[in-house]
């Protein structure tokens, strides 16, 4: 346009106001298949949100409010909304998402707030689904290190490392009587009565044998 006002003097140009006059986008309203709910989007969407195909058949919106179930408000709160439990939990703050507010707190179900996220806030819902995912990654890597550890500590108990005080358990006393002089037994005090008689029968029944003639 000022290409085509270069003739004027530049005295004229300067009192020329330029003034938006485009009309603003028009909005409509379309109606979730399966919920009900009405959703604001602009008029040169329409088309294409009307041909989205729902993962479990049919289409996921309708512009006609008859053909879709009627909306009934719960008191589910957007993931974004004031009193959400992402926002108690410091998920937005930490992914910083705090400043963004929605006003939709009666969603009708659990499946009717994911549908809300992925639709309405697609990427603040993306970032909070990775930030999840990468936390239960996280405490996946952590349990498996705990365990990795309580393993390696089991083995270096079984190689003859000590316990720690007051894990170890106290065995009870066994006694192990001889076969071979039958008036012979382990004492009751033995930590290890296998080897008790052991040693018994090699230093003691061995030399009660009597030698066989030749």
């Amino acid at each position: 346009m000022r290409g085509r006002l270069g003739t004027l003097d530049r005295e004229d140009e300067q009192e020329i106001v330029f003034k938006e006059t485009s009309p603003k986008r028009k909005k409509v309203v379309v109606y979730n298949m399966k919920t009900g709910e009405p959703v604001l989007i602009p008029r040169y969407m329409r088309d294409r949100v009307l041909e989205k195909p729902h993962p479990d058949g049919g289409y996921m919106f309708t512009a006609v409010q008859e053909r879709a179930p009627e909306y009934i408000q719960g008191d589910v709160p957007c993931f974004l909304a004031a009193n959400s439990p992402e926002r108690a939990t410091g998920i937005l703050d930490e992914i910083g998402l705090a400043g963004i507010i929605c006003p939709a707190q009666k969603l009708s179900s659990v499946h009717s707030k994911r549908m809300h996220g992925k639709h309405r806030h697609s990427q603040e819902w993306e970032a909070v689904e990775a930030f999840r995912d990468e936390k239960k990654e996280a405490d996946a890597i952590e349990r498996q290190n705990a365990q990795l550890d309580a393993m390696l500590k089991v083995a270096e108990r079984g190689q003859g490392a000590p316990e720690p005080a007051g894990e170890a358990a106290v065995a009870e006393p066994t006694v192990l009587p001889c076969t071979q002089c039958n008036d012979w037994e382990t004492p009751p005090d033995s930590k290890n009565p296998q080897a008790s008689l052991d040693m018994h029968q090699r230093m003691h029944c061995k030399a009660r044998e009597v030698p066989q003639e030749a």
